[in-house]
């Protein structure tokens, strides 16, 4: 007799978790999807600087500012041009980009090693790049100014940069 009342609340404890419905109707399939970033997924943008009027420009006149985001945990980050390409040379053991005006006119930029400790300059071919420049991760953005006195025309002055993590 013992038995019969566990047995009967054992039923009933199942019972109690079963859900019977019916379905009515078509059913309708949904497309559903997540997309998630690997965090080294480097982000980089530019910000020219403002208020430039063509003239002679003095030496570290700032003519941008390079920002990054996302380089997880790699040592720092690298600005270089391709190699082969002349948009950047390495002089004075610095990489200068070339930013070039539409007219024909250049002007040489870097990022001084002067305003951001720790930044370091290379020629690139360790990296299999053209003239390279090494940014601590402590930094998220630096500035670019004019290599030396410089004449800027009215226009706007163009070049290609790219940016990747680097571990040492």
């Amino acid at each position: 007799m013992r038995k019969l009342p566990i047995a009967i609340l054992a039923a009933a404890a199942f019972s109690a978790n079963a859900f019977a419905a019916t379905l009515t109707g078509s059913s309708v399939d949904v497309a559903a999807s997540v997309d998630v970033t690997a965090p080294t997924t480097i982000t980089a943008s530019w910000t020219p600087a403002t208020g430039l009027e063509a003239g002679v420009k003095p030496d570290h006149t700032k003519i941008g500012n390079l920002s990054v985001a996302n380089i997880g945990s790699a040592d720092g980050w690298a600005v270089f041009t391709n190699a082969g390409s002349n948009d950047s040379v390495f002089e004075g053991n610095a990489a200068h980009y070339i930013f070039r005006n539409a007219d024909g006119s250049s002007v040489k930029a870097h990022v001084s090693i002067s305003d951001y400790t720790g930044v370091t300059h290379g020629e690139g071919t360790g990296i299999g790049k053209g003239p390279s420049t090494f940014i601590p991760a402590q930094f998220s953005d630096v500035n670019f100014v004019l290599s030396g006195e410089q004449q800027m025309n009215a226009g706007t002055y163009r070049t290609t940069l790219s940016v990747s993590a680097f571990n040492y």
